[in-house]
């Protein structure tokens, strides 16, 4: 463990995300695969980030809660 107590990035060899429904409605489930170390040099990760922040922008926008990347 780091002196200071704080840990590297999470690169997990797999994700998982479940969303829970209303009431009796099942809850929805995705599995895949993990990514690679993000390379900030490479142009493929940056435009994927790019993407994930347009689109969290875009969900969050309304949410006066939600703060930027």
């Amino acid at each position: 463990m780091d002196p200071v107590g704080l840990r590297g990035p999470g690169t997990g060899s797999q994700y998982r995300i479940t969303v829970i429904g209303p009431g009796v409605t099942p809850d929805i489930v995705w599995q895949g695969p993990g990514l690679h170390p993000f390379d900030p040099g490479n142009p493929v990760d940056l435009q994927l980030e790019q993407e994930g922040n347009a689109l969290l922008d875009e969900l969050a926008a309304s949410e006066r809660g939600c703060k930027r990347h």
